[in-house]
């Protein structure tokens, strides 16, 4: 007499377990899913940090090699300096004037010119003959070889009152000129256009100067 009934509950029973195993074998299936996922997620941070610390470290490598060549390659000075000129006069009309070449010797073999500026010196400078206030007239520059600029002047510098005689100073130029300043040679220099706003400046003793900066 049970016999059906417990048919019917050994039948729910196995439909359960159908259910049940199903079920687990699609779960199964979401959680090979996203283990591949999370493999190839971290495949690819594994990958990125690679990446990235091999870029830090070629870096370092880099900073490294540079201080060690910056270490061996000492930088090092010397002036040079030209004869005296007895004079250079300024007049009303612009006009070139020539200054006193500088001669550049006994930089060592396998010296590299890293920098080098130019330095214009005067014992006196004065208003010699103008009855009145006089200055540079205009922008002016000292050039070293045919035209590069080596120091530059501002319009109104060295203004003297009238019969003004000044002790004189040393202007050093902020330009390099080293892609022309390259080795051991004589260099020349002039005052291109030089030109004061009345005739009468008048820069005595003069010398021109060379400072350089190499390494070995």
């Amino acid at each position: 007499a049970n016999i059906p009934a417990d048919i019917d509950t050994l039948l729910t029973r196995i439909t359960e377990a159908v259910a049940t195993a199903a079920a687990l074998a699609a779960l199964d299936t979401v959680v090979d899913t996203h283990d591949t996922d999370i493999k190839a997620l971290l495949a690819a941070i594994a990958g990125y940090i690679d990446t990235e610390v091999a870029a830090i470290l070629a870096a370092v490598d880099t900073e490294v090699a540079a201080i060690i060549t910056s270490q061996g390659r000492q930088l090092f000075t010397m002036d040079f300096w030209s004869l005296p000129q007895e004079e250079v006069a300024l007049t009303v009309g612009a006009g070139d004037k020539a200054l006193p070449s500088v001669t550049v010797g006994d930089l060592p073999g396998g010296a590299t010119i890293v920098r080098a500026i130019a330095m214009f010196k005067f014992r006196m400078v004065e208003n010699h003959t103008y009855a009145g206030v006089n200055s540079l007239d205009g922008a002016q520059e000292i050039q070293v070889a045919a035209s590069v600029d080596a120091i530059n002047f501002v319009d109104a510098q060295f203004t003297l009152a009238q019969d003004t005689r000044e002790g004189g100073d040393v202007v050093i130029g902020v330009i390099d000129i080293a892609a022309t300043v390259n080795a051991n040679g004589a260099y020349a220099f002039h005052w291109d256009l030089a030109k004061a706003l009345q005739t009468g400046i008048n820069f005595n003793d003069v010398q021109m100067g060379i400072r350089i900066w190499y390494s070995i």
